[in-house]
C-alpha cells in the first residue's frame, strides 16, 4: 500500500501544474453533478393519527377507566361523567316505548275473546226477547180478531204488546251493532295514529340514548392509551374544549417526517431511508416511504440546530420502520424527536 501511495505522489509532483488543476476542477464537477443526501426532522408515532378526545358537554367526572399504556378494544368505556338525568330520561323513553308498542299491539288484535262472548250472548238474548215478544203480539191480534177467548182483549193491550216488539227488535238492532263493533278489526287511521307513536316513542328512545352517550368517551378502535388528563371529581369544561383521553395504535410505530420544500422533488414512494436520532447516536433504522400528504404546511418539529430555517414550508412525509427493528421501535415513545435521513 505504501508504494502505491508513494507512485501517486511521484506522478503529481511530475505533472504540470495546469493538468493537477484540470483534474481537481473535473472532480469538483462529477461531484457536484452527483445529488447528495438530505435529512429531516420527524417524530415517532402510531399506526394510526393520534386521537385526542374530549367531552362534548359540560360536567364532573365520575370514573376513570382508561389507564396510561394500556391497550383497549372498541367501544371500551374509558371515562364517564355523573348524568344520572340523561340515564333516567333513557327509562322514561323506554316506557313510553313499551306502552306504544302495547297499544299498537292491543289495537292490531282487536276485542278480547271474553268480549266477543258477551257480545254474542247479549245479541242471542235479544233475539230471544224479540221472538217471545212478537209470539205475544201476534196472539194478542189473533184474539182481537175473534173476540177474544176468557176475557175481552182490549186495543190498549193489542197495542201495548206491538210496542214491546219494537223495543225488543230495537234493543235486537244496539246488540247486533255491538257485537259487528266489537268483531271488526281497527280502523287504518288508528292503527295510523298508533304507528306514529310508536315512532315517535322510538325517536324518543334514540333521542335520550344519544344525549346520554354524550357522558361517556368509548375507545373508537382496538387502540392504546397514551396521556390521561382527567381525574374522578374534576369539572370538564367546553370553553375552551378540554382533552380527557389522548389514544394512538402503537402496535406498529411509523415515523412523520417533514421535508422541507427544497427537496420535495426528491422523495419517492418506496424510497429507502434511515431513522437516526440526535440523542442516541446508537440508534440507525432502516425504514421506507409509505405516504405523502398532497399539501404543503408549516413546521411543528423543530431541530435542534440553531442554524436551522424554520420559515420554510414543509410536505410530511409517513415512513415505515423494517420490520427487523421492531424492538427498538416499540421501545421509543409516540412524539419521540427523530431525524430521517433520505
Amino acid at each position: 500500500m505504501s508504494r502505491i501511495v508513494d507512485l501517486a505522489v511521484s506522478i503529481v509532483n511530475t505533472a504540470p501544474a495546469y493538468l493537477v488543476f484540470w483534474l481537481c476542477c473535473a472532480s469538483l464537477l462529477a461531484s457536484a453533478q452527483q445529488p447528495t443526501g438530505f435529512a429531516a426532522p420527524g417524530r415517532i408515532e402510531g399506526a394510526s393519527a393520534t386521537v385526542r378526545m374530549g367531552f362534548p358537554i359540560m360536567g364532573i367526572v365520575k370514573d376513570v377507566a382508561a389507564k396510561p399504556a394500556s391497550r383497549v378494544t372498541k367501544g371500551t368505556i374509558l371515562v364517564s361523567l355523573v348524568c344520572d338525568d340523561r340515564f333516567a330520561n333513557i327509562s322514561a323513553a323506554e316506557a313510553e316505548l313499551a306502552d306504544s308498542r302495547a297499544q299498537l299491539a292491543k289495537m292490531k288484535q282487536g276485542s278480547r275473546d271474553e268480549e266477543r262472548r258477551v257480545a254474542g250472548a247479549l245479541a242471542h238474548a235479544a233475539d230471544v226477547d224479540v221472538h217471545g215478544a212478537k209470539n205475544i203480539a201476534t196472539r194478542f191480534e189473533a184474539l182481537r180478531v175473534k173476540g177474544g177467548s176468557g176475557g175481552v182483549i182490549t186495543e190498549l193491550q193489542v197495542d201495548a204488546a206491538s210496542d214491546a216488539l219494537r223495543a225488543a227488535q230495537a234493543r235486537q238492532s244496539v246488540t247486533v251493532a255491538q257485537a259487528t263493533l266489537v268483531n271488526s278489526p281497527a280502523r287504518r287511521e288508528d292503527l295510523a295514529s298508533a304507528e306514529a307513536h310508536l315512532a315517535g316513542a322510538q325517536a324518543k328512545l334514540s333521542c335520550a340514548k344519544a344525549e346520554a352517550e354524550k357522558c361517556v368517551l368509548r375507545a373508537p378502535a382496538d387502540t392504546t392509551v397514551l396521556k390521561v388528563t382527567v381525574e374522578r371529581g374534576d369539572v370538564v369544561s367546553i370553553t375552551p374544549p378540554q382533552i380527557a383521553v389522548t389514544l394512538s395504535d402503537i402496535a406498529k410505530l411509523r415515523v412523520r417526517a417533514e421535508v422541507d420544500e427544497r427537496f420535495i422533488e426528491r422523495i419517492k414512494l418506496g424510497q429507502a431511508v434511515t431513522v437516526t436520532s440526535d440523542f442516541n447516536p446508537k440508534l440507525r433504522m432502516p425504514g421506507k416511504v409509505v405516504a405523502r400528504e398532497a399539501q404543503m404546511g408549516r413546521r411543528t418539529v423543530l431541530g435542534i440546530d440553531p442554524a436551522d430555517k424554520n420559515d420554510r414550508d414543509v410536505l410530511e412525509v409517513i415512513v415505515d420502520l423494517d420490520k427487523s427493528n421492531a424492538d427498538a421501535a416499540n421501545a421509543l415513545p409516540v412524539g419521540y424527536r427523530v431525524t430521517v435521513l433520505f
